[in-house]
């Protein structure tokens, strides 16, 4: 390494580093460890299995087949208690070694780490350990698929070696091996990026004319076929291929071919800027984007005709297996979820992982390109490379920055989904059903979410408490009397209650007319309030909080209040006049 270059590798090994740390504390502050969406459906299957006595077959069956990722939340629930983060970090861990990874193999091709490779190198680490979207960082069930992508990857480095050089009996075995697991990891993003590899790895045996790997690829599309087959036999999937004929066939026109296209355009865009921000120029689709999404789309199959007739495959052959397989999954994600957005479903939020996968494999291709240029078209190349280089550098600069802002939105709706787990587990009526935004289609969540209390996992987890500022911190649930109905014109209080909850710094303090509850701790208290008046429900009290209140039931006769006491903040009750007789009493739920 020339000694001139080694303050660039400094710099780049610190913003690199802080990079990575800038995504350990953006999980910690944004990444909310609640159950959200799709993993509601995960932890039905592992109650299922766990509590149920279900077969092992439980682990496939789900949306996605994703047996491992099953097992992994088995360990997750045994060590960690559910908690959500695990997720998060282990996307995180995941996109660091696909990082490191393609740092090794690139430097095995270049072998030499210059300021080009430096800045092309920090590119690709913006793209997967950047904030082109928060999503992989606040959403488990997108960061995870992080873990799916380094199989891939893996895989990918093995097929290439056999590709490239001369294979050994162990190299056919580890493929074989790396292939099931990724298929366990999951299915559906695993075929989608297998199959295609297998045919570039077959059109490129049938050029070289190399028996060795025609025959192996056809073995490998059998493998991988029968496990697909004997698998939907007893899980039978809901992406079939009669679904994809039967999809293709009621949408087929001029306007889906052209929307295709566009999906395609806004595919390669998400890989490497968030497409979504055009999504609010206009109902119609502007001609900006009609250019954008053309242009991107000549790019792709120039790099991909270039790098054929440049004969780049001979030194690796894992851009084509990545570009490949990432062609069939935006593919894929338009077909079956077109109708949920147009073309615009490819750039949906839940996409930005593999989407910036894929560009990986892109600006790869690209850079190998134009290595192999003439002197003078690389040097023409690389200054419009720098220029462009920089100005992406940038743009993922400001997305770092417009994440961290947005981390209170993020926060706010993870406390809105902790809040509605919370009630639901405590809800003794079974009569409060949480929002689609928590749950999705789950019909499970009341099952899941007394589950959950019961066991002491996820939010309910006195380990996260010191995270999600819920009132598991409290360990006590006593149903305190501060009111009777005696028949009489006001509300009578037994007595002046102290220090209702010792331990807590929570007292009510109480007269004729009123009572008022004052939280001194630097907790958060959730109260259930249960008001009942003599023949007159409605509006019998009339009550001051400084703090948001959560819901309300009428229930029985009874007015229900679930309300929030937030640390410093007072809540108070009103006695209104023309109600004879009131009967007020507290809960603190835990």
């Amino acid at each position: 390494m020339q000694k001139s270059s080694s303050w660039w590798l400094y710099l780049f090994a610190f913003i690199i580093a802080a990079l990575i740390l800038n995504s350990i504390f953006y999980i910690q502050e944004a990444g909310g460890s609640h159950l959200r969406a799709d993993t509601w459906r995960h932890i039905k299957y592992i109650i299922s299995l766990l509590e149920h006595g279900a077969p092992i077959s439980t682990l496939w069956e789900n949306h996605h087949s994703r047996p491992l990722y099953h097992v992994l939340q088995i360990l997750n629930l045994k060590f960690f208690n559910f908690n959500m983060l695990f997720d998060a970090y282990l996307g995180l861990i995941a996109r660091i070694g696909i990082f490191l990874i393609f740092v090794r193999i690139f430097y095995s091709h270049s072998r030499r780490f210059g300021l080009f490779e430096l800045l092309f190198l920090l590119i690709i680490a913006f793209l997967l350990l950047g904030f082109n979207k928060a999503t992989p960082y606040t959403f488990p069930a997108v960061s995870v698929l992080s873990f799916d992508l380094l199989i891939v990857l893996v895989l990918f480095l093995q097929l290439d070696q056999i590709v490239s050089h001369k294979a050994t009996s162990s190299q056919y075995f580890l493929i074989l091996l790396t292939t099931m697991i990724l298929i366990l990891a999951n299915a559906n993003l695993g075929f989608l990026f297998i199959i295609p590899s297998i045919f570039v790895t077959l059109a490129i045996g049938l050029y070289k004319q190399k028996y060795n790997i025609l025959i192996f690829s056809i073995f490998l599309f059998i493998f991988v076929g029968t496990y697909r087959f004997v698998i939907s036999i007893f899980t039978p999937q809901n992406y079939s291929t009669a679904k994809l004929l039967s999809l293709v066939k009621n949408n087929i026109s001029t306007d889906y071919l052209i929307d295709i296209i566009r999906g395609y355009g806004i595919g390669v865009l998400s890989g490497v800027v968030d497409a979504t921000g055009f999504y609010n120029m206009g109902g119609t689709i502007s001609l900006v984007i009609k250019l954008l999404s053309f242009v991107s789309v000549v790019a792709l199959l120039i790099v991909v005709v270039l790098y054929f007739y440049m004969g780049l495959w001979n030194k690796t052959v894992i851009p084509l297996y990545i570009i490949a397989g990432w062609g069939l999954f935006i593919l894929g994600a338009f077909v079956f979820r077109y109708d949920r957005g147009g073309f615009w479903i490819v750039a949906t939020a839940r996409y930005s992982v593999v989407h910036a996968f894929g560009a990986l494999g892109l600006l790869w291709a690209a850079w190998l390109i134009a290595g192999s240029m003439p002197k003078d078209g690389y040097r023409i190349i690389s200054k419009v490379g720098l220029v462009a280089g920089i100005l992406v550098l940038l743009v993922h600069a400001y997305q770092i920055y417009a994440a961290w802002d947005r981390v209170p939105f993020y926060n706010f709706w993870h406390h809105k989904s902790e809040v509605g787990i919370f009630l639901q587990a405590h809800d003794e009526e079974n009569n409060i059903i949480l929002p689609y935004y928590i749950v999705g289609e789950n019909r499970n969540s009341l099952e899941i979410a007394k589950y959950l209390k019961h066991n002491q996992l996820n939010i309910f987890s006195k380990k996260h408490g010191s995270s999600q500022k819920l009132i598991f911190l409290i360990s006590s649930m006593e149903k305190y009397n501060i009111g009777k109905d005696i028949g009489c014109n006001n509300i009578i209080i037994e007595k002046s209650i102290k220090n209702i909850c010792p331990f807590s710094k929570l007292s009510i303090d109480a007269d004729l007319n009123k009572c008022v509850v004052n939280n001194y701790d630097n907790r958060t208290f959730y109260v259930k309030a249960e008001i009942q008046s003599r023949g007159y429900v409605n509006n019998c009290i009339h009550i001051e909080q400084q703090s948001e209140r959560l819901r309300y039931d009428v229930y029985e006769g009874k007015q229900i209040y679930y309300m929030k006491l937030e640390p410093g903040s007072m809540l108070t009750f009103y006695r209104r006049k023309k109600i004879d007789a009131i009967s007020l009493s507290l809960r603190v739920l835990n």
